[in-house]
């Protein structure tokens, strides 16, 4: 069984924390067929239109509040639909199509499921949409949520520890025709391997992944971003010495950082966005 065998895969300070199996050749899953493709586009754009309809009367709901003379902390939201829609993308999902599992995983606070038993249904879903080798859209759409499961939450422990995160990451890669999402795939490893306020050890190992994107994906523009980041990781660290600048000063005559080597020196970057 897929469950028992995750609980048993990765070490960690909760089984769920560290779940994940890799495919196995039986793992394989049918694609979608046109039937069950057309109820999930129809249910979609059921679902489209009533999230519509929904910001429609939130938006009129919150205009009534502030005429009223309410203010926005206190304004307090209709129900959200995503709760009604919950059990119809799961019917979908649970025989076999991969985007309404997408769905679920975006939207998984609203499964009625608490503990353990939501973050089991949450990695059965990663594992059977990878299984179904759905296709970049759908695996592009894998990224969020793995992000978001890979931090911690208040005082809690991540659904997927770095290990975890990474593993699903190289699938997604590793079934990924394009290069974007090749490179994003990659990228989403490094944003996980540097958190906020990362040690030396970790910035080096999100260096690493850089300087894989670009080796790997260098026409892609994640990788022209990524020989930014390089740049700055190995030139613009606190105690190296500055690269030199070279400009205009306001008569038009040329300048350099390194005149003013000895000298203490402002910097102002600045521009428009």
């Amino acid at each position: 069984m897929w469950i028992t065998t995750t609980a048993m895969l990765l070490a960690g300070h909760s089984p769920l924390a560290t779940a994940y199996v890799a495919p196995t050749p039986e793992a394989a899953v049918a694609p979608a067929t046109d039937e069950l493709q057309e109820r999930y586009d129809a249910l979609m754009e059921e679902y489209s239109s009533a999230t519509e309809a929904y910001r429609e009367a939130t938006s009129a709901a919150y205009k009534k509040h502030t005429d009223a003379g309410g203010g926005r902390r206190d304004f307090k939201r209709p129900p959200a639909i995503e709760g009604d829609f919950y059990p119809k993308f799961q019917a979908i999902a649970d025989e076999g199509h991969a985007g309404a599992d997408v769905w679920c995983l975006s939207n998984h606070s609203y499964c009625g499921l608490k503990g353990d038993a939501a973050k089991t249904d949450k990695l059965k879903r990663y594992r059977s949409i990878l299984d179904a080798k759905p296709g970049d859209e759908v695996l592009g759409q894998l990224m969020r949520p793995v992000s978001s499961d890979s931090r911690a939450s208040r005082g809690g422990e991540p659904l997927l520890n770095k290990k975890a995160a990474f593993a699903i990451l190289d699938e997604i890669k590793a079934q990924a025709k394009d290069d974007d999402l090749g490179a994003g795939a990659l990228m989403a490893k490094a944003r996980i391997a540097k958190p906020y306020g990362a040690t030396a050890e970790q910035a080096a190992e999100a260096a690493l992944i850089y300087k894989q994107i670009v080796a790997e994906y260098p026409e892609t523009s994640t990788a022209s971003r990524c020989k930014g980041l390089i740049f700055a990781a190995e030139n613009l660290q606190i105690g190296m010495k500055a690269p030199d600048i070279v400009g205009k000063d306001h008569d038009g005559n040329d300048i350099k950082l390194s005149d003013f080597k000895g000298k203490v020196t402002v910097i102002d970057f600045w521009g428009f966005w």
